[in-house]
């Protein structure tokens, strides 16, 4: 019995190989992790790399952003200290809370730091819930500590102008994406109808003075008229003498302010044109007003949390101002600068925008201004817009209250433990419910049944432990730039005692060690820049990452060949102490010896026998050495357990050191488990970080992507500002028509002409040729002519275009691509900026080439969608799995965009994005397996038209085929076009038969439809 639990030599061996196989599978397990954290750490830098590119456009400066490839070899020896400076800064709320009120009034050097602080220090990406956290408490400790510096005033009005860093965080926070795709959804439209009305806009003047000197001059015009003589036909070699008639300059009329108020036709004047300010004013705040809900939850969490710390620290402060200081957050420094230039701030795009509208929309921002400040113009022509500013002032508060007093359930602030604002009641206007707030939104569905929260006692052990694990792994990263790091040094320097007695001595070293390397010229190593080729143009930044797993080790090398022995202290403490170093010694042997080579396996090897060999042929070994034992020769580490084996207890040496064995056995089996969980749990941890750090990636380009475009349109807005287009623009009759017409001047009628005059006379009668009337040199200029000639004009109610008003204005921008290309433009520039050229013009056109009144076409089209209103899916053959009326709205609303916009590209988009949401539609219900094909589409087609009755389908049609080139008519939006045109065609012809019913039953239907249409015009 004894001899069976004898540990064999072949027990030794399957032990030895649990043993190598252990470092094999950990060692490739810490490739595998390295090769992971380099990849995290590739995806971080390239992520900031585009981020600074961004910023680049965004500041449009001389200087250029670089993110430095190795920071450590940028600075040399001042790595370490400058790593740790910038991670306590990084990750001690106190340090940067001291660090912000250091620079509370305005610096050198101390913007651009700042907007580091707001682009990317307090980023958190690998967890994209939290990646908005960091920077917002760093927000909200910021707003803390200056309400606590203001307490003793009590004026919070100073809040935001004190601390130049909150100033500026709250600016650069409000221009992040989020809060950008917000603010374009609440003000692309009524600033694109402000923007369409800009020649209106012109003559919105509200000086009295000017509008009562303009009124007269048109009097005294009006009464010194004459009629306009007949001209005298001339030879065309003969000379006409111009007669110069002196015009009579009247005197400029003198008139004070109060006697031109007094004029009852300036009074009317400004009151009319008052009223169009206060309705573009309303559309603006009444998008604002219905899309509170949708305001993002960082920016809203702000807000609120800016009123609770006043109402913790501050007392006596009213809600006036605390209204004014919220508007001065929300509009002076995000709204009102964004409506002033909303090029630059990506609300609109494609549009020039003249001097004259953006003096108008700094019109609109002061009255902003005056709503929520509660104050009033002092120019008596504002007294119209004073009442207004009197009206709006209380739907201000309204919409302040909203979110202040919102409460929004489990959302990000909750996270950071900061208590939220409470409901005041729960009472709903009339006027509450009309505007659709958010507060009314929360506050009607309180009654709705609440989801009880997942609390930890309900989660699963396994699920508990893996959200712990998630939550506990963390990538901190900063990107800051050379400058911000010196200046950085330098504060924490100049405050040298408030940092002593704050306890903040290694901070205060590490920033002495960087002023002293930059003073002796050593935080830079010159060879490095000189070898990444940096130009003097270009700013590095340095980037800094720090890893956190949580509790387990990062190395598991380390872990391999830890003693998992952990005794307490006893009597035989050393004898205990001992044995775990024997076993050590056994791991290690075994693990870098080849006992299949040396050791005869027909024979019985003890684990002494093992040591005692290993000893006797030692040259064999020379080469070998216990990786775990730094370096020590295996003679070494076999004399060790030849002394000691026989010291360790007797029961461990007692058959063949069965006991030794099986402990070592059983040690290797818990580490390797509990060392491969780890393996698995970190691999998990970093590829979920990698593939949030590739969305980020891919989103970041995304944003590079259209701040190279927005680059792109600013060009093309330079170009038909001061661009040379030469150009004849004429009418030629051809047939019964006079046709409008388009030649380069050089191949010009009037080019020729001339040549002719100048062969007949020498040279001499060139100057006879008028050509003023007809050469045209500017976009504008184009665009000007072209829209008041007879035949544009005429040729908006026709369907053919029989003046080639559409053919004239291609062969336009057509000699507007030969200009580009001879400025050196690629195709695929020529090609994007003629697009945007091609909108440009025909926006800026549209009121004179679109009809202004619905066509016989369009009101047939209509009524007869009227007439159909009672018309269901089941009528128009729809398969019944095909149907889904609830998805097929949102066509609907795309359908019925179309008047909204003015390009013919962009009301053809319109067209597009209603069949794409069809076509998914299908493809989302649909029970087959094959594609979606016309048979399915275009009867959904029909049914959406028919429920969106469009007043003007045909007019767009038409203005579409007439100024979209045939060119790019083809493909998807040629055959969208088509089935569009078939779908109005097959609505205007349906009767009982094409709907599968009696004649009587559709006659019938038809009649009610017509019925309730005639009551609802009564009741109008």
């Amino acid at each position: 019995m004894e001899s069976e639990g004898k540990v064999t030599f072949e027990d030794w061996t399957y032990l030895q190989k649990c043993l190598k196989y252990e470092k094999l599978r950990l060692s490739h397990d810490e490739l595998e992790k390295k090769e992971l954290l380099s990849k995290l750490e590739d995806l971080h830098r390239a992520y900031y790399e585009h981020q600074l590119k961004v910023r680049d456009f965004q500041e449009i400066s001389d200087y250029k952003k670089r993110l430095i490839p190795d920071a450590h070899a940028f600075l040399g020896d001042s790595f370490r200290y400058v790593e740790a400076f910038i991670l306590q800064i990084r990750t001690k709320p106190d340090i940067f809370a001291f660090v912000a009120s250091s620079c509370r009034q305005r610096r050198d050097k101390i913007d651009g730091l700042v907007e580091s602080f707001g682009f990317s220090f307090f980023l958190d990406l690998v967890h994209p819930e939290n990646t908005e956290l960091e920077l917002l408490n760093a927000i909200h400790r910021i707003l803390k500590e200056e309400l606590v510096y203001l307490r003793d005033s009590g004026h919070v009005s100073n809040l935001l102008n004190e601390n130049l860093v909150l100033r500026k965080m709250l600016i650069l926070y409000m221009k992040r994406k989020n809060q950008r795709k917000y603010m374009k959804l609440v003000f692309k439209k009524s600033l694109r109808e402000i923007i369409h009305d800009q020649e209106r806009i012109k003559e919105l003047i509200l000086d009295p003075k000017q509008i009562y000197r303009a009124e007269n001059e048109k009097i005294r015009v009006y009464q010194k008229e004459e009629p306009v003589p007949v001209k005298k036909k001339t030879g065309l070699f003969r000379r006409k003498v111009k007669e110069e008639k002196k015009e009579e300059v009247s005197p400029v009329m003198e008139v004070s302010e109060a006697e031109a108020m007094a004029s009852p036709q300036v009074l009317e004047l400004i009151e009319g044109r008052s009223q169009v300010i206060i309705d573009h004013c309303k559309s603006l705040l009444q998008s604002l007003y219905k899309n509170v809900r949708t305001m993002p939850y960082g920016l809203r969490g702000i807000c609120k949390q800016t009123i609770a710390l006043i109402d913790e620290l501050v007392c006596g402060v009213s809600d006036a101002e605390k209204y004014s200081l919220l508007g001065n957050m929300l509009f002076t420094f995000w709204w009102i600068p964004a409506i002033i230039d909303p090029i630059k701030n990506g609300l609109l795009q494609n549009v020039m925008i003249h001097k004259v509208t953006l003096g108008y929309l700094k019109t609109i921002g002061t009255i902003f201004k005056n709503i929520f400040k509660e104050s009033e113009f002092d120019e008596p022509q504002y007294f119209v817009i004073n009442s207004f500013i009197k009206e709006e002032s209380v739907h201000m508060k309204e919409f302040f209250r909203d979110i202040i007093y919102l409460e929004e359930g489990a959302n990000l602030w909750r996270k950071s433990s900061i208590p939220l604002y409470p409901l005041p009641c729960t009472n709903v206007s009339e006027d509450q419910k009309n505007r659709g707030t958010m507060c009314n939104y929360y506050l009607t569905a309180l009654t709705r049944p609440k989801i009880s929260p997942f609390n930890f006692h309900s989660k699963t052990r396994k699920q508990a432990e893996n959200m712990s694990e998630i939550k506990e792994f963390k990538v901190i990263t900063s990107v800051l730039s050379i400058e911000d790091i010196k200046f950085l040094a330098r504060i924490v320097k100049e405050q040298e005692t408030a940092v002593t007695e704050k306890g903040w001595n290694d901070l205060l070293r590490y920033a002495k060690v960087i002023s002293k390397a930059d003073e002796t010229d050593s935080l830079i190593q010159s060879s490095y820049t000189a070898e990444i080729n940096l130009q003097q143009n270009e700013i590095p930044y340095l980037f800094f990452m720090k890893k956190n797993f949580g509790d387990i080790e990062n190395s598991y090398i380390a872990n391999l060949h830890k003693s998992q022995s952990n005794f307490p202290k006893t009597a035989d403490f050393e004898g205990e102490k001992l044995l775990a170093k024997v076993k050590d010694a056994t791991r290690n042997l075994l693990g870098c010896l080849d006992m299949s080579i040396f050791f005869d396996l027909s024979k019985e090897w003890s684990l002494k026998d093992i040591a005692e060999f290993v000893i006797q042929f030692s040259y064999l070994f020379e080469n070998k050495k216990a990786a775990a034992q730094e370096g020590v020769p295996l003679k070494l580490l076999a004399q060790f357990l030849a002394t000691y084996l026989k010291s360790v207890p007797e029961d461990y040496i007692a058959y063949n050191f069965r006991k030794l064995y099986t402990t070592l056995q059983k040690e290797c089996e818990d580490r390797f488990e509990t060392l491969r969980r780890a393996a698995n749990k970190n691999k998990k941890l970093l590829l979920l970080a990698v593939n949030f750090m590739e969305k980020h990636v891919s989103d970041i380009k995304l944003e590079v992507k259209v701040q190279e475009s927005l680059q792109r349109k600013a060009y093309f807005i330079q170009f038909i500002k001061d661009g040379r287009v030469p150009a004849c623009l004429l009418t030629v009759k051809e047939g019964p028509y006079n046709t409008v017409q388009v030649y380069s001047q050089n191949i010009c009628p009037h080019s020729k002409l001339q040549s002719v005059g100048d062969f007949v006379l020498g040279g001499r009668g060139s100057k006879s040729i008028k050509t003023e009337s007809t050469h045209i040199f500017s976009i504008e200029e184009f665009y000007q002519r072209f829209m008041k000639l007879d035949q544009v004009v005429q040729s908006t109610e026709n369907v053919e275009d029989y003046y080639n008003v559409g053919g004239a204005f291609f062969d336009y921008v057509a000699l507007v691509r030969n200009v580009l290309k001879d400025a050196g433009l690629g195709e695929e520039d020529i090609e994007t900026t003629t697009e945007e050229i091609e909108k440009h013009i025909t926006s800026s056109m549209y009121h004179h080439i679109f009809p202004s009144k619905a066509s016989i076409e369009d009101t047939n089209l209509h009524n007869k969608t009227l007439e159909l209103d009672w018309v269901k899916p089941e009528h128009m053959d729809i398969d019944p799995s095909n149907r889904n009326e609830d998805m097929w709205k949102f066509a609907i609303e795309s359908l019925e965009a179309i008047d909204d916009y003015r390009a013919p590209s962009e009301k053809l988009n319109c067209l597009a994005d209603c069949m794409s949401i069809i076509v998914n539609v299908l493809s989302l219900v649909s029970s087959g397996s094959g594609g979606v094909g016309t048979d399915d589409s275009l009867p959904i087609i029909i049914y959406v038209v028919l429920k969106a009755k469009p007043k003007r389908l045909y007019s767009n049609l038409n203005y579409i085929s007439k100024f979209r080139h045939h060119t790019k008519m083809i493909g998807l939006k040629g055959f969208v076009f088509q089935q569009f045109q078939s779908a109005a065609s097959y609505i205007e012809n349906i009767d009982h038969t094409s709907l599968n019913m009696d004649l009587d039953v559709y006659q019938r239907n038809v009649e009610e439809s017509r019925s309730k249409v005639r009551a609802g015009r009564d009741r109008d």
